[in-house]
């Protein structure tokens, strides 16, 4: 458990402090995050990625040499998500937004690949932000734990969170946190069993 001020209150315990994290996907594959709309966060992208292979009658995850393009920087950064649970903010950013040297040289390998060369500069995606309340920051955290235990993202900054760090957050956990139909599921997971129940009495 840790103090978190926050401006204009008093301070108040927290269970998790803010912690950033990076898409780090073993294949170099997208990270969507569902909590926060299915938001895409570009991988680091490395010249070696994991399969899934077979030895002794068991799939394993073995590396392999990724298909880079020539002249392409040896390990490109991935998108960047911070979170403060004490405050219900969060805020995605690019490595690459502010990174023009970097930015020249992907594009100077790409055109080199493509024979296609414009005058346009490859720039990272614009920075996002925004605010959740407890249910659905709580949920949130809890994924970016599962993507972590997963080897799909990584903690850059601050400790990873633990499920009873998680579970000591205010709110409750959503059962679909992004859900734009209207799947006439109830709200929350606890509520989950009952509704079922209802349903087997039809």
């Amino acid at each position: 458990m840790s103090d978190t001020e926050i401006k204009g209150k008093k301070p108040k315990v927290v269970s998790v402090m803010p912690f950033v994290i990076e898409a780090d996907h073993p294949t170099n594959a997208d990270v969507a995050i569902m909590g926060l709309g299915n938001l895409r966060l570009r991988s680091a992208i490395k010249p070696v990625k994991e399969i899934l292979d077979w030895e002794d009658g068991e799939r394993i995850r073995r590396p392999v040499a990724a298909n880079i393009i020539n002249g392409m920087p040896r390990v490109i950064p991935g998108m960047q998500l911070a979170v403060n649970p004490a405050k219900g903010e969060w805020k995605m950013v690019d490595p690459l937004r502010n990174d023009e040297e970097l930015c020249a040289k992907i594009k100077k390998a790409i055109d080199t690949q493509t024979g296609i060369r414009t005058s346009n500069k490859l720039r990272g995606v614009p920075p996002r932000e925004g605010k959740l309340g407890a249910d659905e920051m709580k949920t949130l955290v809890r994924e970016l734990l599962c993507f972590i235990n997963s080897k799909e993202i990584k903690v850059l900054k601050g400790s990873t969170p633990t499920m009873d760090d998680i579970d000591e957050l205010p709110g409750r956990y959503l059962l679909n946190s992004y859900n734009p139909g209207e799947w006439n599921q109830p709200r929350y997971e606890d509520e989950y069993a009952g509704w079922k129940q209802t349903l087997n009495r039809l």
